[in-house]
């Protein structure tokens, strides 16, 4: 009996320490779901996040660090949690994923306003093009499968930023990203820098710069992971009881619509 006691005691405790202390979540620039501007932390994801936390009750930190380090923290624990991560099974071996989408987003390919390719679904025909994307990251398991086979050539940058640039000066053929953070980020490098190389290419809105190629290659769904290492499984699950409760109670929606007004 006193063994059983002592062991319900310690489960207690760990409960208590699980919920009670702040959760450490990692973020990165991805707008218009996760950014900073003027010091404070905006987006789509980090307020449907903060909501969800919120609710129940949990104290966390946000911090926004590079895509690279975001993999590598959640590896080591260092983190607890990143914000909006696509799903693969290399990434299932060290963290576990909400079961909830926390948010979908329709991906896509970009090109210059004057290039002449066209895409009709299949990537067969893209293959004698460079495309650009972003070091680390998962564009989804269609768009993945064909640069493992080689159908598809990659050039690799750090950031949507960089890509966009080296895109603009024809370092490579076509842009692949998230549809909506590629038409914000156009959208902010015409709002916050009068130099960029967007800015001396054109005289126009900055999603103009750019055309969209239809149809899109894929929907992907984004997840919160947590961190295998620190056992968080617990507030895991509560995390998705409480996101389920917000798209049924409409908060959910209001969130994403105050964006996408």
């Amino acid at each position: 009996m006193k063994v059983i006691f002592r062991v319900l005691f310690i489960l207690v405790i760990t409960i208590s320490l699980s919920f009670g202390s702040t959760l450490k979540i990692m973020a990165y620039e991805y707008r218009p779901y996760m950014y900073e501007e003027n010091n404070e932390i905006k987006g789509i994801v980090i307020d449907v996040v903060k909501e969800v936390f919120r609710r129940m009750e949990q104290p966390i930190s946000i911090r926004f660090v590079t895509w690279t380090n975001a993999l590598h923290n959640i590896k080591s624990g260092k983190f607890d949690a990143l914000s909006l991560i696509y799903k693969n099974k290399v990434r299932e071996k060290f963290g576990d994923y909400s079961s909830e989408v926390l948010i979908p987003q329709e991906i896509t390919f970009f090109v210059r306003n004057d290039s002449k390719i066209t895409f009709d679904g299949d990537l067969e025909k893209l293959k004698k093009f460079k495309i650009g994307v972003i070091r680390g990251f998962s564009y989804g398991p269609i768009f993945d499968d064909a640069v493992s086979k080689g159908v598809l050539k990659v050039d690799k940058t750090r950031s949507l930023k960089q890509n966009i640039s080296k895109l603009l000066v024809g370092r490579y053929d076509i842009l692949i990203d998230g549809r909506y953070v590629v038409l914000d980020e156009l959208s902010a490098i015409n709002k916050n820098e009068s130099q960029s190389i967007v800015k001396k290419m054109s005289v126009k809105k900055y999603k103009y710069v750019l055309k969209e190629l239809k149809p899109s290659i894929e929907t992907m769904l984004g997840y919160m992971m947590f961190s295998k290492k620190n056992k968080l499984t617990q507030i895991r699950d509560e995390f998705d009881r409480t996101l389920i409760n917000m798209k049924k109670d409409g908060s959910y929606q209001r969130i994403l619509e105050s964006f996408f007004k």
